[in-house]
């Protein structure tokens, strides 16, 4: 939608509630594939740098302790490689033929949630699928599973002892608290607990503007990440521009952008019949909300837009989970 800060994830999510205490199967202990290598050679690849470059090969990739450290043109298409070019591979060396496959950067999962009960899944299946699509690094935003679930699979990732992507560790606002956090102070008596036990960041749905000022406040006095779905019971408390000028670092899915985007109202026009516990009445005001707000090229949208820039605001909209779920055998 909108350059650098505010950008698009791939948004999977298999999915556990915020409230859904249950454990799934851990992943095993990985006892598969090869690596990792002290130096690695990819031969004969076609070249996508992620950058905006175009495709450009046959190249070798040489990486050393798990960084790339030389990307080497070894000659044209069509034409044999030119053995003199190409980078010397020692004993200690692992070599892969690619013989002109495509080498992307990993991709980055904003909104990914590992395995879930009500649908029987355990963490082996979702970690495989992730990296099978490329996926290597995903934030798991809420840790459904409890976040001592989550950060055991960080830690073991980290260290290669199961096969999975680089995971960061959010965890739901509130997740194991004894009582609601109804004052700023236990907000944040909440959220440095919350990063003793090892989480990266917090994910936020509502709550009341000071207790959760005082929260986002905190996550990022200790360099904690921050996002929020800024949920409908909530949203007129506090919007996205609310949120963001307090520090929140990303909007989940659209929820909160649409009312900072209202100049004649402040509560979305609901019919008289709506019931929030009804999905279908809140995906079916979802279109109408956007057209409640200001108009795409108009002063307040360029204002809400810049603001958002200018604090290095992500949007995060989850797109392909949304189509999915809604219409799941167009999006197979």
């Amino acid at each position: 939608m909108f350059r650098r800060s505010i950008v698009a994830a791939l948004g999977t999510a298999i999915i556990t509630g915020p409230a859904h205490t249950a454990t799934i199967k851990p992943a095993p202990q990985r006892d598969e594939g090869q690596g990792p290598f002290a130096r690695l050679i990819l031969r004969d690849a076609t070249l996508v740098a992620g950058t905006g470059a175009p495709p450009r090969g046959p190249v070798d990739i040489v990486i050393e302790k798990n960084r790339i450290t030389r990307i080497v043109s070894v000659g044209n298409p069509g034409v044999p490689v030119d053995p003199n070019r190409r980078p010397i591979a020692d004993d200690t060396t692992h070599v892969v033929e690619l013989d002109g496959a495509y080498v992307l950067p990993g991709f980055v999962d904003m909104h990914g949630h590992l395995g879930g009960v009500q649908q029987g899944t355990p963490a082996e299946y979702v970690l495989k699928l992730w990296l099978a699509h490329g996926i290597t690094t995903v934030r798991e935003p809420g840790s459904g599973n409890g976040i001592d679930f989550i950060v055991r699979h960080k830690e073991a990732s980290a260290a290669n002892e199961i096969t999975a992507p680089r995971l960061v560790a959010y965890r739901f606002f509130g997740q194991g608290a004894s009582a609601p956090l109804a004052s700023p102070d236990a907000a944040r008596r909440w959220v440095r607990a919350s990063k003793r036990a090892g989480a990266d960041g917090i994910k936020f749905f509502g709550a009341a503007p000071a207790v959760l000022e005082a929260a986002i406040g905190e996550a990022s006095k200790l360099g904690m990440g921050t996002a929020m779905h800024h949920a409908q019971l909530d949203v007129t408390r506090a919007n996205v521009l609310d949120t963001s000028s307090w520090g929140l670092t990303t909007m989940e899915h659209w929820y909160g952008l649409p009312e900072a985007l209202f100049d004649e109202r402040t509560i979305q026009d609901y019919p008289p019949n709506y019931n929030y516990n009804n999905e279908q009445d809140r995906f079916a005001e979802a279109g109408r909300l956007w057209q409640q707000a200001a108009a795409p090229g108009s002063a307040r949208w360029i204002e809400v837009r810049d603001t958002l820039l200018e604090r290095d605001f992500t949007l995060d909209p989850t797109l392909t989970i949304y189509e999915a779920s809604r219409d799941l055998m167009n999006a197979r």
